[in-house]
């Protein structure tokens, strides 16, 4: 994953907030360079799923159904660090859980 976000290296920080939406933290260090973090669903990353079709047979023809399987309650955490002139020169990804997905049972 770190190798396709790498590809960001280079270029303007408009184009990953036009890619990515607004970032939930920008952080500056006081000397320009500033840190932007998106949280982003795995599903964004991963290669469109096939639908697949189910079907039964019925006395009167075929019914089926037909979706995409994927469920997942992880994000990538992407931190992207841009220079003062916006370019962005270091990127890093993380796989972080999302607890608050997790059912709660009394």
């Amino acid at each position: 994953m770190q190798q396709t976000i790498d590809r960001w290296k280079g270029t303007h920080i408009s184009k990953a907030v036009q890619r990515w939406g607004s970032p939930k933290a920008v952080n500056d260090d006081g000397a320009g360079w500033q840190t932007y973090i998106w949280q982003v669903p795995v599903q964004t990353f991963l290669a469109p799923q096939h639908h697949r079709i189910f079907s039964q047979r019925h006395p009167n023809g075929l019914n089926g159904v037909s979706g995409t399987i994927l469920q997942t309650d992880y994000n990538y955490e992407l931190t992207f660090y841009a220079r003062p002139d916006g370019i962005i020169s270091k990127t890093d990804i993380k796989k972080n859980y999302d607890p608050a997905s997790e059912l709660k049972w009394k």
